[in-house]
C-alpha cells in the first residue's frame, strides 16, 4: 500500500466520525439529506481532487490528501486549483474552505 493511500484510510475514518459519509462519486446519493466526502471527483481541467465535502447539493470543501510524512506547506496551490475547477454539475456558491491533510 503506498503511503498516501495510508493516510487515505486515516482521512476517511477520521471523516466518518465527524459525520462524513465517504463515497466515490459513483455512489453519490444526491437526493439524500446526508454529507458526503466524495472521493476522487473528476475536475473541470481533468484533474481529481481527493475529497469534495458536499451537503444539500452544495460544494462546501475541498480536502487534499498527502502521505503522512509529507509537509503540508506547499500544496496550497494545487488545493486552490481543484476550488477553480469544480465540475459544472456542482453548485460551488458554498465552498468556504480548502483543507489539506496527511491524517494525522
Amino acid at each position: 500500500m503506498k503511503p498516501e493511500e495510508k493516510s487515505r484510510i486515516k482521512i476517511d475514518e477520521l471523516l466518518e466520525l465527524s459525520g462524513w459519509s465517504v463515497v466515490d462519486v459513483s455512489d453519490l446519493d444526491s437526493n439524500s439529506n446526508k454529507a458526503f466526502a466524495i472521493r476522487e471527483v473528476s475536475m473541470k481541467d481533468g484533474t481529481r481532487a481527493d475529497y469534495i465535502l458536499y451537503y444539500k447539493y452544495k460544494v462546501l470543501a475541498i480536502l487534499e490528501a498527502k502521505k503522512f510524512n509529507n509537509t503540508l506547506s506547499g500544496v496550497e496551490e494545487q488545493s486552490e486549483n481543484y476550488a477553480n475547477n469544480i465540475p459544472d454539475y456542482m453548485d460551488s456558491s458554498n465552498l468556504f474552505f480548502i483543507y489539506e491533510s496527511n491524517g494525522y
